[in-house]
């Protein structure tokens, strides 16, 4: 983790923060929720690699890697042949209660490889409120966070999230995916 996105996540979280590594996809029907995992703080953040999808590494994507000694997709090795993906950043994730009582939703994303120059990300949550939001359009740097709140969140109630998408990085035609869950718990 670069300094930067400790500071992000230290100053998000604070001390208190548990760190879930194990979650599993959320879907509208409670009835199909996962068992709630007991947190200690009211805070879960994952991290989790944003990654290459290796069939979308194109020719040029090859050889601009050759060229700045990127070993990206097998691109230095003499066969790509079973490379599924490659790391090409990092992202954190996390749903939480804020100090007004209200769900809050917040993520980050930090490009290993350039630019981040556009964003197509759907974040989910449940199940004590359930809902969605997409966030798509520019943005021109290699970091990328947002925080909402949405509706009243009683106490006690078990609630996770999922965020999915992909992103674009500056002088390639890959695409970065990004999957990260938070685990049901009580908060």
């Amino acid at each position: 983790m670069n300094s930067k996105m400790r500071k992000i996540v230290a100053g998000v979280a604070g001390a208190t923060a548990a760190l879930v590594l194990a979650a599993a996809p959320l879907t509208a029907n409670a009835a199909e929720w996962p068992e709630p995992v007991t947190a200690a703080a009211s805070t879960a953040i994952t991290q989790s690699k944003m990654e290459i999808d290796c069939s979308t590494f194109s020719a040029a994507d090859r050889q601009k890697a050759i060229a700045e000694n990127l070993n990206i997709c097998g691109s230095l090795g003499a066969t790509a042949r079973g490379v599924v993906n490659a790391d090409c950043g990092t992202s954190t994730f996390y749903v939480d209660r804020s100090s007004t009582g209200k769900l809050r939703i917040s993520y980050g994303l930090f490009s290993s490889k350039g630019t981040i120059v556009t964003r197509s990300l759907t974040s989910t949550w449940g199940p004590a409120l359930v809902g969605d939001n997409y966030d798509f359009g520019a943005v021109g740097r290699d970091t990328y966070s947002n925080t909402f709140e949405k509706g009243n969140l009683p106490r006690p109630s078990q609630i996770g999230g999922t965020l999915r998408g992909t992103v674009t990085i500056a002088g390639w035609t890959f695409s970065c995916n990004i999957v990260n869950d938070v685990a049901v718990r009580r908060i």
